[in-house]
């Protein structure tokens, strides 16, 4: 098992992602990234592989409630964390190969910020 197998296995790993990476690294690639992305008023954002959610927070602050945020990742523990974080974005829970998308469901912006290194080939 190589070290971040390990890490990513251990019970506290949610906790310590969104202490020790989130805030010096995460953040600002996100905050980048939405720049780039140049949301508009009323975006629907979906990011996918989302972890504890620094992506769609931010999408979140740039947009308040004229925006709708879903947040999709396969990790429970890592949900647990954003909901814990940001309560008012739509988390879910599942796979990127197989969006638990509602019928008819469309985004104007979908990101995959630190997520596609884990999908399968």
């Amino acid at each position: 098992m190589t070290l971040p197998s390990y890490a990513m296995n251990q019970p506290n790993f949610p906790e310590m992602y969104e202490r020790w990476l989130v805030g010096p690294l995460f953040r600002p690639w996100a905050e980048m990234a939405l720049d780039e992305l140049e949301l508009s008023s009323g975006d629907r954002v979906l990011d996918i592989a989302c972890g504890t959610g620094i992506v769609a927070r931010v999408a979140r602050e740039r947009l308040g409630e004229a925006g709708y945020i879903v947040g999709i990742d396969i990790s429970p523990d890592m949900l647990a964390v954003a909901r814990a974080v940001e309560p008012a974005i739509d988390w879910r829970q599942g796979n990127a190969g197989e969006l638990p998308l509602r019928n008819g469901e469309t985004f104007d912006v979908v990101v995959c910020q630190q997520g596609l290194q884990f999908f399968p080939d």
